[in-house]
């Protein structure tokens, strides 16, 4: 019987000498099934990705690069290679016509707001949106997103409030929500979690301080299988401090990384092709007139935020909509504030690397303080509502648009 790497050579000059390239990637998928956990499986999975990107399946090509990074990490050089491969598909996929900012006409809505909690649900194929803020009206509706909005009523929820953090728990297979503030100003620490049909009070023997997190401050790493949450703001001052969710134990832990990004509330989004959650700029305090804002990137990587050098990056900006695209391999950052007046509308994806702006022809009135999450029955990042001149109440899909 031949050795798995003498199968890996003859399929490889199947592919690359012979130009079979479907029957190729047929012997690279045996190799990569029959020697699962072993180098040569890794490499082999390197070589369909390949094959599948010459023939022009970038999706295809996608999975079977993640497959190496996600369930091969010893891997080292070739992990490096399948993530710059990530990128240079991210950047294809950004670049091809079509992929738009798109409004939909919609029966039903919930209220213009902004500072809500917003986030897709796996488990439900649906996206959860729970309470938000309009002068001077706090919000504690629950409504779901699955090719339209359709208003909840559960027997029990979080108490109306703005600004609460909220992600999926891929662990415990529900969302949880942290935080917030209500209509007397005062910060909560409660923890609930959605598990598709109802909320429940958690009860950890631990919780961070109270705090508004505001847009993103929230996301599930799914290597160490928690959510992280990192800083926010009080009434007088940001904060700093990184916090993980163990949704099986139902307990908050503090973690102490050598370096951090200063205090600040900021968006987080995870970068599913870098296995990082990337956190980027943010602010400090809550009145934007007497605001300091940022535009560093960090990555956690599972047990410390290091900070990364990009050679392009947006404008500091605090309070933007930032979620992971599945469908671009890229983590898209939307809007933002810079202060009174200075609200924007552009678009950046992180390719686990650099940062890009790309232009759309059409796009969302400028706004901070908006939901955005990636909802795959949509086919692309759903966006609601947000701040502008007022408070918006509009939905927006980034989507591939014929």
């Amino acid at each position: 019987m031949e050795s798995p790497e003498k199968l890996l050579e003859a399929a490889i000059y199947r592919a690359r000498i012979l130009g079979d390239l479907p029957s190729a990637i047929q012997q690279f998928e045996y190799i990569a099934a029959r020697y699962a956990g072993m180098p040569v499986a890794a490499r082999a999975l390197a070589e369909i990705g390949q094959a599948e990107q010459q023939l022009g399946h970038a999706s295809r090509a996608r999975d079977a690069y993640m497959h190496v990074v996600r369930e091969y990490p010893d891997q080292v050089l070739l992990v490096a290679q399948m993530r710059q491969n990530l990128a240079s598909i991210a950047d294809a996929a950004a670049g091809a016509p079509g992929l738009n900012w798109a409004s939909p006409h919609l029966s039903a809505s919930p209220a213009g707001r902004c500072c809500m909690g917003l986030a897709y649900d796996p488990a439900m194929r649906s996206t959860l949106f729970f309470g938000g803020f309009t002068p001077w009206v706090w919000f504690g509706d629950t409504w779901v997103w699955r090719n339209g909005w359709r208003k909840l009523t559960p027997a029990t929820a979080p108490s109306a409030r703005d600004c609460p953090g909220m992600a999926y728990d891929g662990a415990a297979g529900n969302i949880v929500l942290f935080g917030g503030a209500d209509a007397q100003g005062s910060l909560l620490t409660d923890t609930w979690t959605w598990d598709g049909i109802a909320w429940t009070r958690q009860f950890p023997p631990v919780s961070p301080p109270g705090r508004r997190i505001d847009m993103r401050g929230m996301a599930y790493h799914a290597a160490t299988r928690r959510v992280v949450l990192f800083g926010g703001v009080t009434d007088a001052h940001a904060l700093g401090d990184t916090w993980t969710w163990d949704g099986l134990a139902k307990n908050w832990t503090q973690h102490f990384s050598k370096s951090s990004p200063s205090p600040r509330r900021a968006m987080m989004a995870y970068d599913d092709a870098a296995g990082t959650i990337v956190l980027f700029g943010g602010d400090i305090t809550r009145t934007l007139s007497e605001d300091t804002f940022y535009n560093d990137t960090w990555i956690w990587d599972g047990a410390a935020w290091v900070q990364q050098f990009p050679a392009s990056v947006p404008s500091p900006r605090g309070m933007a909509s930032m979620a992971y695209d599945a469908n671009l391999g890229s983590v898209v950052l939307f809007g933002g504030t810079r202060g009174p007046g200075g609200q924007s509308n552009d678009t950046w994806l992180w390719n686990g690397t650099n940062w890009r702006e790309i232009h759309p022809t059409s796009v969302p009135a400028a706004r901070w303080a908006a939901g955005m999450d990636y909802d795959p029955t949509s086919h692309g990042l759903l966006l609601f509502g947000g701040f502008g001149t007022t408070t918006l109440g509009d939905t927006w899909l980034f989507i591939p648009v014929p």
